[in-house]
């Protein structure tokens, strides 16, 4: 889907291990990533690509994660964490030698870990199944070697990080492969007793050696954490000092830990949502508020800031009927003249100036005021000059009836020739949080607690490629500073970029920065027109409004820009940055 709510962020691509000449092209199990184009989330039309990332496999069938294809291809930032969040273990002089002074930290939360890797690597990420693997490389265009992390599920009597490798390499020697055994070994990772081993082996009879890597730590009941490491033979005793200094700085959560934090945080979340009546939602009802997208210059001159898009958000009391504009009031059902919430985002995201590409947004969330049912409608629209490619998404939750005892959220995704219509559907789970909620709830979260409090909700994931839910992590509590603001840290699932969200003490949005640089903050509609015509940005106006598809709700056909206080400068739809 076209989705101008998660704004962009550029993606690398890292090309096939060393490749020369004097080199057979690298097999399966040679340090690698491919790339691969395709159509997905705004980041991915914006930047013009996708990332699919080619892991290396387990050191046998054994020992390979339970996990299928890949369902999401995702990278992971530089991003901050939460602020009670995981960390790694700090650098000694040692791996600060072979990391480099500004080593940066890798952290997952969902895999429970966290360290620092070189400055001169990069990180990938694939999702299959449910489970993530993230793979490290060096930041060239033919890595010379890469290190995974993943989780590894032993059924009983299987748990021993050392009776793993040991299994491992009796499968090498029953198969009768050619290997050499560099290092087996126990070792005290920070508190954690795990097993080492480095072994030079062919991939095949016909393919050149290759050395794999594996640390093993136990991190709870039938749970192991497993990194793997490839390289090529020559290079093992230069390479060797960086990984050991990688794991030097490994820190790790138990899984009862992260088990116990992600129940505390839905609960929490759980809990906000039962207290959140009807009224507090009233209270918003007449927001209307217009922002601008940009990225800061280096320089730090105003002048050459970068323009990334703008949106419009409008809060106000509508009937369900309202998601098709299109439909005349008077035709409407009994079930559309329900009353709710409804939240309108429109906008428009650059995709390249210079080509003409721009991405229009239109987007309706609708809620019963009790929670119990939404709907949405989200339009995005692609152009190119006179060419247009639309985007349509479709959302509607049900409320438990008999015979269905759960909520049931069925969406419906239509880009033209690409996708089906089929309908997805997902058993709804307790401490939903609705999309009407989520474009909003900075503004409704309590003020009460003079700490950071973590909430979690389950969500309809819409910055993924493949529909699914996820489990939305917001961090809210006072600013540091003596200003009396409060932060909103957002993550869109675990392993997402921190979104930090800065609102005044009245509940005022004030500024939103993102991980890829992009920056949104209040403006008004007289001073977002003059900057973008200063920038000579067309803003949407410049098309022929008698033409349906440019119309936005409640402009008239050939009505001028700013007759209608609900019209913004740009027509079509998707969801719009934020």
């Amino acid at each position: 889907m076209i989705d101008c709510r998660d704004l962009p962020f550029r993606n690398r691509v890292i090309s096939p291990a060393r490749d020369s000449a004097s080199r057979p092209a690298p097999s399966a199990d040679r340090p690698h990533r491919s790339g691969r184009s395709g159509v997905g989330p705004l980041a991915v039309v914006l930047m013009g690509l996708g990332l699919m990332v080619g892991l290396p496999a387990g050191p046998s069938a054994g020992m390979t994660p339970h996990a299928a294809a890949p369902e999401e291809e995702f990278v992971e930032s530089e991003r901050e964490t939460l602020r009670d969040g995981l960390r790694p273990i700090s650098p000694d002089e040692n791996a600060v030698r072979h990391l480099g002074r500004h080593a940066p930290p890798f952290i997952s939360e969902s895999l429970g870990v966290a360290f620092h890797r070189p400055a001169d690597s990069t990180v990938t990420g694939q999702r299959g199944a449910g489970e993530i693997v993230y793979t490290i490389a060096e930041n060239a265009e033919s890595p010379n070697w890469n290190l995974s992390v993943q989780h590894l599920f032993v059924t009983a009597g299987r748990f021993d990080a050392e009776q793993q490798i040991e299994d491992h390499l009796e499968q090498l020697r029953s198969a009768e492969r050619d290997f050499r055994v560099l290092e087996n070994k126990s070792i005290l990772v920070n508190g954690i007793q795990g097993h080492l081993a480095y072994v030079e082996q062919r991939p095949n009879p016909q393919a050149d050696p290759i050395v794999n890597g594996w640390l093993i730590l136990p991190q709870g009941e039938n749970v192991l954490l497993v990194f793997s490491m490839l390289l090529f033979p020559e290079d093992y005793a230069q390479l060797r000092p960086m990984f050991d200094a990688m794991i030097s700085t490994v820190a790790v959560r138990s899984a009862e830990e992260l088990t116990v934090r992600r129940m505390g945080r839905i609960e929490e979340g759980r809990r906000f949502l039962e207290n959140l009546d009807p009224e507090k939602l009233r209270d918003l009802i007449g927001t209307r508020e217009w922002s601008r997208i940009y990225r800061e210059s280096a320089d730090g001159d105003p002048d050459t800031e970068e323009e990334v898009g703008y949106a419009l958000l409008e809060i106000r009391e509508g009937r369900r009927g309202e998601l098709n504009p299109d439909r005349h009031p008077d035709r409407y059902s009994d079930r559309e003249r329900q009353e709710g919430l409804l939240v309108r985002l429109q906008g428009r995201a650059i995709g390249d100036a210079k080509r003409n590409i721009f991405l229009d947004s239109l987007a309706l969330y609708w809620m019963s005021w009790d929670q119990t049912e939404e709907a949405w409608s989200v339009r995005g629209t692609q152009r190119q000059g006179e060419a247009t490619r639309t985007e349509i998404e479709t959302g509607i939750r049900n409320p438990a009836r008999t015979g269905a005892p759960r909520p049931l959220l069925t969406v419906v995704r239509d880009r033209g020739s690409e996708y089906t219509r089929e309908p997805i559907e997902w058993e709804v789970p307790e401490s939903y949080l609705s999309q009407a909620l989520g474009a909003i709830i900075g503004r409704l979260l309590p003020m009460d607690r003079e700490e950071t409090v973590e909430y979690a909700y389950y969500f309809y994931n819409f910055t993924l490629s493949n529909p699914q839910l996820s489990v939305r992590i917001d961090e809210w509590g006072p600013a540091d500073d003596d200003s009396g603001n409060w932060v909103l840290r957002t993550r869109l699932g675990a392993e997402s970029p921190v979104i930090t969200t800065l609102y005044s003490p009245s509940r005022q949005f004030i500024r939103r920065t993102r991980g890829d640089g992009t920056i949104t903050e209040p403006i008004s509609l007289e001073r977002l027109h003059r900057l973008w015509q200063r920038k000579g940005l067309p803003t949407g106006q410049e098309r022929d409004s008698s033409r349906p598809a440019d119309r936005g709700p409640g402009r008239p056909p050939g009505q001028s820009p700013g007759q209608s206080p609900g019209q913004s400068p740009g027509q079509g739809g998707s969801r719009p940055p934020r």
